[in-house]
């Protein structure tokens, strides 16, 4: 497992897809440090809105790619030969996906807090903000994070294909799903299908790495951490099932 893992990390920095998203994240980051240059712009909206997200999208892309491009070009068919078993590469690869997010985070906390220090007209305000509550925040993020990073690394096991993985990754991350339901439920109440209280994107696991600020309330938090429990647990035990019983 260890040397299945030393690869992995190995291969992980020489892929030029890493370096690509992590530029493009940092670009973004620095610009959000400068949003409060354009009105007033909560400093809650752009850590819980951007920040969330493009930390979340990096991690991915970078994911799809990386385990769709090791399908084409046999890495884990050699890998599981040499390490005797196949959900040795599996976790070597959502512990790759977890260290990547937490780097992509705090790439992105760090570059973010550059451009408000030098940024003459932002909100040095962020600076005072509640540090167990932004670690309590970040937490919940990086959990859902993994719960999605989870569902895009068994998409990209299934489907191979590095377009799709990536698609249905800035699908995700991007709110494309969370409009897409909203449209459903819509259809679906008109057609009397469901009650007109049930709203479907509140089982969406988007729906919380979204709408969950520094000051939500605790219920509404506890179901964020209740969905991104479930999604993450169904799509390691899918993952789990397609590695050990599908052809590679």
């Amino acid at each position: 497992m260890l040397n299945v893992l030393r690869s992995d990390i190995y291969r992980l920095f020489h892929r030029r897809t890493l370096y690509i998203v992590l530029i493009c994240m940092v670009v973004f980051a620095f610009f959000a440090g400068f949003l409060g240059s354009f009105g007033d712009i909560p400093i809650d909206t752009i850590i819980t809105s951007i920040g969330s997200l493009l930390p979340l999208l990096c991690a991915t892309i970078a994911t799809s790619a990386i385990v769709t491009a090791e399908y084409k070009s046999g890495y884990i068919k050699n890998t599981v030969s040499i390490a005797g078993n196949r959900l040795y590469v599996y976790f070597s690869k959502l512990i790759i996906s977890a260290l990547l997010l937490v780097f992509a985070i705090v790439t992105f906390l760090d570059i973010y807090l550059l451009a408000v220090i030098i940024n003459p007209k932002a909100n040095l305000l962020v600076l005072n903000l509640d540090i167990s509550g932004v670690f309590a925040y970040l937490g919940f993020q990086f959990l859902a994070g993994m719960s999605i990073i989870s569902l895009v690394l068994l998409v990209a096991m299934l489907s191979r294909s590095n377009v799709v993985g990536c698609l249905i990754g800035f699908s995700i991350c991007m709110g494309i799903v969370n409009s897409s339901v909203s449209l459903l439920t819509y259809l679906l109440k008109a057609k009397e299908i469901i009650p007109e209280n049930v709203e479907l994107v509140d089982y969406l696991v988007t729906t919380y790495t979204t709408q969950i600020s520094l000051h939500s309330a605790t219920d509404f938090v506890t179901r964020g951490v209740i969905v991104s429990l479930v999604y993450l647990v169904i799509s390691v035990a899918l993952s789990m099932l397609v590695i050990k019983k599908r052809d590679i």
